[in-house]
């Protein structure tokens, strides 16, 4: 009987990228700007709902700027965010 091999091939790439760490956090939501970003997802949409309903029940006078955004934020909407926000929420969903 003949053998036969097959290469099997890996997509998987090794990426290397350097490590960031977290951002700092502020001690206290209170009287700071909440960024909220969904992936124009309904689930995401009831989400944020949710988190500035928290939020505001526990920290009082917070401001929200919303963004929807379908796919990956680009670097200019995330530049944007940075400026305008002390924090941001960033979720997506499926």
């Amino acid at each position: 009987m003949e053998q036969r091999f097959v290469d099997v091939l890996d997509p998987v790439g090794e990426v290397e990228a350097e490590e960031l760490g977290l951002a700092p956090r502020p001690a206290s939501l209170k009287a700071k700007v909440v960024g909220l970003l969904s992936s124009s997802n309904r689930v995401m949409d009831m989400l944020g709902d949710r988190f500035e309903e928290l939020i505001r029940e526990k920290y009082g006078a917070v401001e929200f700027v919303r963004h929807r955004e379908r796919g990956a934020p680009t670097p200019e909407l995330m530049d944007k965010l940075a400026r305008e926000c002390d924090v941001v929420i960033g979720g997506i969903g499926v």
